[in-house]
């Protein structure tokens, strides 16, 4: 497939996927953005770089949206010099978390427009995205969502057709809520034990061969014992997550009492950790318990 590809943010997840597209021969145009270094990359890589998404859309056959939040898609989309006013008819992929209403309502202004729109978000972190192997949830229309697959196949490993507008980011959104309350738990266990004077490299090593063992504990236990919080997803996009999900609960009257907790504990900690990554909610309760689990015998 050589019609050209366009890319509309190039950050820790987006960079990647852009340039993994270029690598496999795929025409790409990506958006002008605010570090002109990153810029810079995609241009060395053979890409082009246009000043707005109507300009993109004029170029671009598929479009790949990857922002941190709604509001930003909004802009993009329907804003000055926005997608709408294009005078082609592009696909658009929104690789972005958005909460299911949101995301029904592109789906159906696009409509009105010509354009085709796929909520299609992302999971494997910037590693994944690197590595093109990502997980990717597919809500929207199922013809559209074959027409382009051999182009989610540049950036995604695990790509799954989840069913009409919306539910991919339904999926979405149940793994992030799972993963939350998952890093909460590491870092509540972490503290109890190591408050209790187990060293905290034991403890993992224990973990991992019993019961407690998973992807999210292998992942993030070392660099919580290492005090690595380079960011990979940063805890405020995570916290934004949060509340992603709990405004999806109330619109589908569906009780979060877990994730009600793991987001005002998210919220707590991102008075401090906002930046670093979503791991550093161990800092949160080490700060409480009074421990360090890189050096536990110092408060």
């Amino acid at each position: 497939m050589k019609e050209k590809v366009g890319f509309i943010g190039l950050g820790a997840m987006g960079k990647p996927m852009a340039l993994n597209i270029l690598k496999s021969g795929t025409p790409l145009v990506a958006m002008i953005h605010r570090n002109k270094a990153v810029a810079d990359e995609i241009t060395a890589a053979g890409g082009e770089i246009a000043a707005s998404p109507a300009a993109i859309g004029e170029q671009a056959a598929y479009i790949f949206i990857c922002v941190p939040t709604v509001a930003d898609v909004e802009g993009l989309l329907f804003g000055e010099n926005g997608l709408v006013h294009c005078n082609k008819q592009p696909v658009v992929i929104d690789c972005s978390t958005h909460d299911i209403a949101s995301v029904r309502s592109f789906y159906q202004r696009l409509k009105d427009y010509g354009i085709a729109y796929l909520d299609a978000p992302i999971s494997g972190g910037p590693k994944g995205a690197e590595e093109a192997s990502l997980g990717m949830m597919i809500g929207g229309d199922r013809e559209v969502y074959e027409r382009v697959l051999p182009i989610l196949q540049k950036v995604a490993a695990h790509i799954t057709y989840v069913g009409e507008s919306g539910l991919g980011q339904a999926a979405k959104l149940a793994n992030n809520l799972i993963i939350s309350a998952e890093l909460v738990a590491i870092a509540e266990a972490f503290t109890l034990a190591v408050k209790a004077g187990v060293n905290p490299s034991t403890l993992y090593q224990v973990l991992k061969t019993a019961t407690a063992d998973s992807r999210m504990l292998n992942a993030k236990a070392p660099a919580i014992i290492n005090e690595n919080y380079q960011p990979g997803f940063r805890l405020a996009l995570n916290h934004k997550d949060l509340g992603l999900i709990m405004k999806t609960g109330r619109d589908l009257n569906v009780p979060l009492l877990v994730t009600a907790l793991v987001d005002q504990i998210f919220g707590q900690a991102k008075a401090d950790y906002a930046d670093l990554d979503n791991s550093s909610v161990a800092l949160f309760y080490q700060k409480l318990a009074g421990i360090s689990f890189k050096d536990p015998n110092k408060p």
